[in-house]
């Protein structure tokens, strides 16, 4: 994100060195019934697991970008959607959320989550998933301009430094690796009470901990602007400056970062706790599921190597095309081609002169890769009519044991954090010897 001004080239190895690796567990793959599940026999069904696959938060290894591999040969030419819209597209709940301004995204939420508690229905409860993404990206985005300028006031005095150096390390980990995952499922999936009264349970669990998360946030807030005035009146050598009560402030902004940071991971905690009741809710439903688990991970890895190639100038920025597009459906139709071919580059080029002429439509930079999965699930859901279609996106480690670890790490900054009380016994005994 262009506004996020964490330095991601630092830390990892030194965050690792202070965890311990053995807390790391792999758990036992989620398997459909196979009689349940039809389809690509290719297509493994582990791809439900969000668990599986754990690997060290850290090892990230420099790879080489492979050749995009094939994703949609398990297709059928009569499951993809026409290449000439014969028809408007009908307007889509998912691909309003996948597109809708960043800062529109809180009041959606508090909407979707009142109407959820009020009267829960399959057709909301698909786009809970999206949103609480969205939501979480945001939330990350926003914490870590915050805690930059944070980071700034504290390392003023140096007797801080090494606390922020940690509470550095673990927000580079949460940029980097803690995600909520998409998650695209049919509402036929969801359509039983049981289940719907579990996704309400949870959805308010996770309600809950976004409002305290913001009270916290509140609350760091007006004590980095009350740190703010005390620099100022320092600044100024005012009289009335008081090196204690400077100390105080700093301790205090220090607890409530770690507070930040633990409601942060909460929030992560608890989405994975859904996806854990929607394969649970799989995994034990007499429907017939088509599962493009595997094919949608792949596009959405693809997607993000060119996009990455296009950023280190490996790959050409797509040009700017709108002479083939005269409206949005058009538009929708040739992104949905080129991604059913694998040719990632059009994809974007297509998704960024749509958006150009229609910004509203079609999402901003920071989302394009969700936008373009999200009309290509849409696509395939309204040709696919006779199937239940599910999107798990395969994680390479678990959310839940990440979790755990950065709640243990975020734990021992707690307790570096310097002892006000120590802080003016030193400074009297200075002011002694003077």
């Amino acid at each position: 994100m262009t506004d996020v001004v964490v330095d991601t080239s630092r830390h990892s190895d030194e965050f690792t060195s202070a965890m311990d690796a053995s807390t790391t567990t792999n758990a036992n793959p989620i398997l459909i019934r196979p009689s349940l599940v039809r389809g690509r026999s290719a297509v493994s069904t582990t791809s439900l697991n969000s668990s599986a696959n754990v690997e060290s938060i850290d090892g990230t290894k420099s790879i080489k970008r492979r050749a995009p591999r094939k994703c949609w040969s398990s297709l059928s030419r009569e499951d993809m959607p026409e290449t000439v819209p014969n028809q408007p597209l009908p307007p889509t709940g998912l691909l309003y959320v996948a597109t809708m301004r960043n800062e529109d995204i809180e009041d959606t939420w508090h909407a979707h989550a009142k109407t959820m508690m009020d009267e829960i229905n399959p057709s909301d409860s698909v786009k809970t998933f999206l949103l609480f993404r969205r939501l979480f990206k945001e939330i990350r985005r926003r914490l870590s301009i915050f805690v930059n300028e944070t980071f700034h006031c504290l390392c003023m005095d140096e007797v801080f430094r090494p606390t922020v150096g940690q509470f550095l390390k673990l927000l580079q980990v949460i940029m980097e690796k803690l995600d909520c995952t998409l998650v695209f499922v049919d509402e036929n999936i969801l359509n039983s009470n049981q289940i719907l009264l579990k996704h309400r349970l949870i959805l308010t669990e996770m309600h809950e901990h976004y409002l305290n998360y913001m009270s916290k946030k509140k609350l760091a807030i007006e004590c980095l602007d009350t740190i703010k005035s005390t620099m100022k009146l320092q600044s100024l050598g005012e009289r009335s400056f008081d090196t204690g009560v400077a100390t105080d402030q700093r301790v205090q902004m220090c607890k409530l970062l770690y507070s930040l940071f633990f409601q942060v991971i909460t929030l992560a905690e608890s989405y994975s706790k859904l996806v854990s009741n929607l394969i649970s809710t799989v995994r034990d439903a007499n429907l017939t599921i088509r599962n493009l688990s595997a094919e949608f991970t792949m596009s959405f890895n693809n997607l993000n190597d060119f996009l990455n190639d296009v950023r280190l100038g490996k790959e050409d920025q797509p040009m700017i095309e709108t002479n083939n597009l005269p409206n949005r459906d058009t538009a929708v139709v040739y992104i949905v081609q080129c991604l059913q071919s694998n040719t990632y580059g059009n994809a974007v080029k297509y998704l960024r002169s749509a958006r150009s002429l229609w910004p509203n439509s079609f999402g901003d930079e920071q989302n394009e890769v969700d936008v373009l999965l999200t009309i290509f699930y849409e696509s395939l859901r309204r040709n696919l009519m006779t199937t239940n279609l599910l999107v798990i996106l395969q994680q390479h480690f678990s959310i839940a044991d990440l979790c755990h670890r950065l709640y243990e790490f975020d734990l021992r900054i707690l307790q570096l954090i310097p002892d006000p009380n120590e802080q003016h016994a030193h400074l009297h005994q200075t002011i002694r010897n003077l």
